[in-house]
C-alpha cells in the first residue's frame, strides 16, 4: 500500500491544483457481525507519491493519463506544509516565510492533523457597520439624537492635466554583446504633471456674499461654497508641493464645516465637542488611483508631511492618507470611482448629476508636449481642428465638438487661461455628482465617505435596513420560537460546500482553507450545541445558521 497525493489541472484558471489525498496509514476494520467500520493507525510509515492524473476523451470515451510528480512546487507555484500535506502557501507572497513557519510550527506539534475551531468572542456582538464604523452616529442613536445626524458633505476635488516627455531609453536585455545601447525593452516617454486644480466644497456663510473666490450651490443638505485653486508649471517646478500646501491649509475649514454645531440661539454657531466626529478630510480624484496619484505620490514624504497609511496597491491606491507633522492634519486621498461602477469623467457627471446643466470642456493631449507647452499656450488664437486628432485613441474631433470648444475658448485671452477654465471645470462637475452619491446613501443612515467602497456602503445599507426598526429603549428578550430546530442535513451541507468553492474559483482565490464534506459531522453538532451570537436563541428552520462571509 502506498499514500497518493492526486494533483489536477484547472482548465479554467489555467492552474494545477491538489485535489485529493489517499492516506493508508489508516487502515480499516471491517465487523461482519455489526457491519460497523474502525480505523487504526499503521505504526508501518507508507511512501507517499505525487501524481498528476489528466483527463481526455477519444471517441466519446474518456481517458486518463497518469504522470509522477517529482516538484510539486514547481507544478504548482506552491509549497505545501510537510505535515499535513493540506495548506499551501505562495513563495512570491510577502508574508511566506512568516505565514509557513508559523503553520509548520503549529502543524508538528497537532501532528499533521488540521484542528478546525470556531472562537467566538467573548462578548457577542451585531453586524451592523453603519454603527459600529462611524462613531458619530453610534454616539447620536446612544442618546437618542439621530434627528441630529448627517453625512459628511465637505470634501475637495482635484485633476492634473499633464504632457508628454520623451525619453526614448533602452532598458533590460541587450540585443548583442557587442553593442549594448540596444536592449529588449524600451521606456518611449513619461507624463509629466502641467497644471493641478481643486474645488473645494465648504458650509455656507454670508461673508462669503461679496467675495467673489466663492460660489454659493444650493444642494439637499442646504447652501454651500465653492472655492477654486489652481497652480500649474509657471510657478515652478514644485508647484505640486505648492498645491499640497495649499490643500492642507483648505482642509482646516473644510474639517470644521464638517464638525456638528449648536446654536446659541442668537446669531452664532459653536462646534459640539460632545458629538464625536474624527473623519479625515477626503480629497477625491476621478480615476485618481491609477493616473493622478502616480503623478504626486513622490512628493507626500518630506520634511512637512508624511504618509500615514496606503491601502492598495501602488499601480491603484484605494485610499492614502496623508498627515501634516506640524498640524497633525489628516487628509485622505480618494478615488471617486471607488463608489460607482466604471465609466469617464463625463458620463460620470451626466448620469448623476440631476439636471444641473453643466458639462466637460474640450482639450488636446497629445498635440502639446514637454517641449513646446509653453510656445503653444502662450499664444492667443484657439487650437486648429487638427490639434485635437488622437493617434492613441484614433479619433478625430468631430466639427459640432470643434464649434462648442471656439465657442468656449473665446472667452479667454490666451490658451494658458483656457488650460485654467478646462482644469478648474474637470473638478466642479464632480460635486453634484459626489452631493447627490452621499444624499442617496444618507437616506439609509449611512456616510458615503466613511466607507472605503461602492461595496462596503452597499454592505452598510444591507444591515441599516435589517436594524430600521430598532429601538434601543425597548428590551429585546429571547424569543421562544415555535419553528422546527435546524438540524444540518448532508445535502445541505454538500450544496453550501460546493458553492463557497465555486464562488472562490470565480474570484481565483485560494480554496485550501475552505470547509469542506468532510467537516459535516463537526458543524452539525456544532450548529446542535451551541446558539446565535446576537439573539441567544436556538438554532431553528427560521433562524438558521450560516457561514456565509460577510
Amino acid at each position: 500500500m502506498i499514500n497518493v497525493n492526486i494533483f489536477y489541472y484547472d482548465n479554467d484558471d489555467k492552474f494545477y491544483y491538489l485535489g485529493q489525498k489517499l492516506n493508508c496509514n489508516k487502515l480499516k476494520n471491517i465487523n461482519i457481525d455489526d457491519d460497523t467500520v474502525t480505523q487504526d493507525q499503521s505504526d508501518e510509515i507508507l511512501p507517499t507519491f505525487n501524481i498528476l492524473l489528466v483527463s481526455d476523451t477519444n471517441e466519446n470515451q474518456a481517458i486518463y493519463h497518469v504522470f509522477n510528480v517529482t516538484n510539486t512546487e514547481g507544478l504548482t507555484r506552491e509549497k505545501y506544509c510537510p505535515h499535513c500535506y493540506q495548506q499551501s502557501f505562495d513563495p512570491k507572497d510577502d508574508h511566506f516565510k512568516r505565514d509557513y513557519d508559523n503553520h509548520v510550527k503549529q502543524c508538528k506539534i497537532n501532528d499533521g492533523k488540521i484542528i478546525k475551531k470556531v472562537k467566538l468572542d467573548e462578548q457577542p456582538f451585531p453586524q451592523c457597520p453603519h454603527i459600529q464604523r462611524n462613531e458619530t452616529y453610534a454616539y447620536l442613536l446612544a442618546n437618542n439624537a439621530t434627528q441630529q445626524f448627517k453625512p459628511t458633505q465637505y470634501y475637495i476635488t482635484y485633476d492634473f492635466e499633464t504632457v508628454e516627455r520623451k525619453v526614448n531609453t533602452y532598458f533590460g536585455k541587450p540585443f548583442s554583446k557587442d553593442d549594448k545601447s540596444i536592449c529588449s525593452s524600451q521606456w518611449i516617454s513619461v507624463l509629466e504633471p502641467l497644471s493641478v486644480a481643486s474645488t473645494i466644497k465648504l458650509k455656507w456663510r454670508e461673508q462669503y456674499k461679496n467675495n467673489t473666490s466663492y460660489k454659493k450651490i444650493v444642494t439637499p443638505f442646504g447652501s454651500s461654497a465653492l472655492k477654486t485653486i489652481y497652480f500649474d508649471i509657471r510657478q515652478g517646478d514644485d508647484f505640486v508641493k505648492q498645491w499640497i500646501e495649499q490643500v492642507f491649509e483648505e482642509a482646516k475649514q473644510v474639517s470644521l464645516d464638517n464638525k456638528y454645531s449648536i446654536n446659541d440661539g442668537l446669531t452664532k454657531s459653536y462646534d459640539d465637542e460632545a458629538i464625536p466626529y474624527k473623519q479625515n478630510v477626503s480629497i477625491i480624484g476621478f480615476n485618481s488611483s491609477r493616473f493622478d496619484q502616480a503623478l504626486f505620490t513622490k512628493y507626500l514624504h518630506n520634511d512637512k508631511w508624511t504618509i500615514q497609511s496606503f491601502i492598495g496597491s501602488y499601480g491603484q491606491g484605494k485610499q492614502m492618507v496623508v498627515e501634516h507633522k506640524q498640524t497633525k492634519q489628516q487628509i485622505s486621498f480618494i478615488d471617486a470611482m471607488n463608489y460607482t461602477q466604471p465609466t469617464d469623467l463625463a458620463s460620470f457627471a451626466q448620469d448623476l448629476e440631476s439636471n444641473i446643466n453643466q458639462s466637460k470642456g474640450l482639450f488636446l493631449y497629445e498635440g502639446i508636449t514637454y517641449d513646446n507647452y509653453n510656445q503653444e499656450l502662450i499664444k492667443s488664437q484657439p487650437f486648429p481642428i487638427k490639434a485635437f486628432d488622437s493617434m492613441l485613441k484614433n479619433k478625430i474631433m468631430t466639427d459640432d465638438d470643434y464649434l462648442l470648444y471656439l465657442s468656449d475658448a473665446k472667452n479667454y485671452a490666451t490658451r494658458w487661461d483656457y488650460l485654467y477654465h478646462y482644469n478648474e471645470l474637470d473638478t466642479q462637475i464632480m460635486i453634484y455628482p459626489l452631493v447627490n452619491l452621499i444624499n442617496w446613501f444618507y437616506q439609509y443612515n449611512v456616510d458615503m465617505l466613511s466607507f472605503m467602497s461602492l461595496a462596503a456602503n452597499e454592505n452598510a445599507i444591507k444591515y441599516a435596513i435589517a436594524y430600521k426598526d430598532f429601538d434601543l429603549n425597548i428590551n429585546y428578550p429571547q424569543q421562544q420560537s415555535k419553528s422546527k430546530p435546524f438540524i444540518l442535513s448532508q445535502s445541505y451541507w454538500n450544496y453550501k460546500v460546493i458553492g463557497y468553492n465555486i464562488q472562490d474559483k470565480q474570484k481565483h482565490r485560494k480554496t485550501n482553507n475552505n470547509v469542506t464534506i468532510n467537516d459535516y459531522e463537526y458543524y452539525k453538532n456544532l450548529f446542535e450545541t451551541s446558539q446565535c451570537a446576537i439573539c441567544g436563541d436556538k438554532f431553528t428552520m427560521d433562524n438558521k445558521p450560516t457561514l456565509d462571509r460577510i
